[in-house]
């Protein structure tokens, strides 16, 4: 059964993480991804490896972030290698591009250029900030995006400073609405006949996904932070220093929850009797609620808590995920074999279409240039020709 995407043909000119996980995302589902990398490579090619990763040119990262992608080399300040641009150009039906606005017209990479060339093209262009206001051409990073957005006011130390995030939170979900842009692009294309520029920013995508959040403190102070609780719904440690999450929505919840630990008078104190009211007393409900759950080990209290249906979970470390017995039976990790490196482990796909079997790990991330011949053959060019584009030093 052929994957959902085959067929489609997508030119990725963008690296380190949310342009080449959004080519990802689309590669996974059968699109023929091929990524245009500089001499140098992708940077992401030689952060967080390993000596025996760094003798292939590979990073960790970069084999999760460039599976079932081919790689070209081309050099674009030269005009021959803009060429090959324009001729892959010219037989996409998507271009994802991290450049610039500035450095993607002074190029001649412009939607303005290629849509001329290809009216079909979608062409999804990834900026910081936006295209308009004084700060669209600074350059954006993830941590910028989190300090710019508000998202590094909510983790902070007892001092009060922003605590950056452990993930990368902007540049994935990012990834995941231009993979979803890219899609609604495609689909009106099926009804109109015509591509169109996708435009997304960092910025808004990080206030996008805060949505929630910010209708809420618009105009006044926010008190929401990672480090308050809300109410009863927090960590809690356990008696024998390990964390589980407890949270209680509804009354019913925070009923059960009272009865579980023991402090059912709770239920009917009038400073609790509401969603509301708890999280306006929520440091008086999460002191209450400590000295309990710190009497017993965690596993004994998620053994209670889900017995009276009150939502919990273990706070796993990172590296205890992998023997996670749900984690095990959904095949959430899955091992791809690389002809240098042997088995990789992956974090699967995160979700499936019933009925279907097809794998959507096809082959490991390449190596840098590995499909230059192989993408110029099928746009035309003569071995001559590509012989003498790599002696003049425009293609790798």
């Amino acid at each position: 059964m052929a994957l959902p995407l085959e067929g489609i043909k997508i030119v990725d000119m963008t690296q380190i993480v949310m342009g080449p996980t959004c080519t990802r995302n689309l590669a996974d589902q059968g699109a023929d991804v091929i990524k245009v990398e500089p001499f140098q490579g992708d940077d992401y090619r030689n952060r967080y490896t390993s000596s025996r990763l760094a003798s292939h040119n590979l990073s960790r990262p970069f084999l999760t972030l460039n599976r079932n992608k081919r790689s070209i080399v081309v050099d674009l300040s030269k005009r021959n290698g803009r060429d090959v641009v324009y001729r892959l150009a010219l037989s996409a039906d998507v271009m994802v591009v991290s450049l610039r606005l500035m450095a993607a017209k002074r190029l001649l990479l412009d939607y303005a250029t290629l849509g001329k060339m290809n009216p079909r093209l979608v062409y999804a262009s990834i900026s910081g900030y936006g295209r308009r206001g004084p700060d669209a051409n600074l350059p954006a990073y993830d941590m910028a995006l989190q300090a710019r957005s508000g998202i590094a006011s909510t983790s902070k130390n007892s001092d009060g400073a922003p605590i950056p995030s452990a993930i990368l939170i902007a540049d994935t979900s990012g990834a995941m609405f231009l993979s979803y842009a890219i899609m609604v692009a495609l689909w009106e294309r099926e009804r109109t006949g015509y591509g169109q520029e996708v435009q997304m920013s960092l910025l808004s995508q990080a206030l996008a996904m805060q949505d929630l959040d910010l209708v809420m403190v618009e105009g006044e102070p926010s008190d929401i932070s990672s480090d308050a609780p809300r109410g009863a719904t927090f960590y809690y440690r356990c008696s024998d220093d390990r964390y589980l999450s407890v949270i209680t929505v509804t009354d019913r919840q925070w009923s059960a929850l009272c009865d579980v630990i023991g402090l059912e008078h709770l239920v009917v104190d009038e400073r609790f009797t509401s969603f509301d009211k708890r999280r306006t007393m929520a440091q008086e409900v999460f002191e209450l609620l400590s000295g309990v759950f710190g009497t017993r080990p965690r596993d004994e209290w998620l053994r209670l808590l889900r017995g009276a249906e009150v939502p919990s979970s273990p706070v796993a470390y990172r590296e205890e995920v992998f023997d996670d017995v749900q984690v095990v039976a959904n095949e959430m990790f899955v091992r791809q074999y690389h002809p240098d490196l042997g088995k990789v482990t992956m974090v699967n796909v995160p979700f499936t279409f019933i009925g279907s079997e097809e794998s959507r790990f096809r082959w490991p991330a390449p190596g840098l240039g590995q499909h230059t011949d192989e993408v110029l053959s099928e746009l035309g060019y003569s071995q001559s020709d590509i012989a003498q584009l790599r002696r003049e030093h425009i293609v790798g």
